[in-house]
């Protein structure tokens, strides 16, 4: 069984939902997919991470937690995309 890295996945995506974190952020920076990120709760360095997002990853999107939990955040995705 051939196993499969995480960047390889996220480089087959066409987007990533996530809570932003140092992880999954270096993994996405540079690459051409949409990065839709949600509240994470008490994180020290959420405000950073989010400023990063803004300005190094062009294809972002916020969307609240409780609209992610809703479903509401996939006529947002469609919108953005059509």
């Amino acid at each position: 069984m051939k196993k499969i890295s995480h960047p390889d996945l996220l480089l087959a995506s066409d987007f990533v939902l996530t809570k932003p974190g140092y992880g999954i952020i270096s993994e996405t920076w540079g690459q051409d997919i949409f990065f839709i990120y949600t509240d994470r709760g008490p994180f020290r360095e959420y405000d950073i991470l989010v400023k990063y997002i803004d300005k190094f990853i062009p294809k972002n999107l916020y969307i609240p937690s409780s609209q992610i939990k809703s479903g509401e955040w996939l006529e947002k995705f469609k919108l953005l995309i059509s």
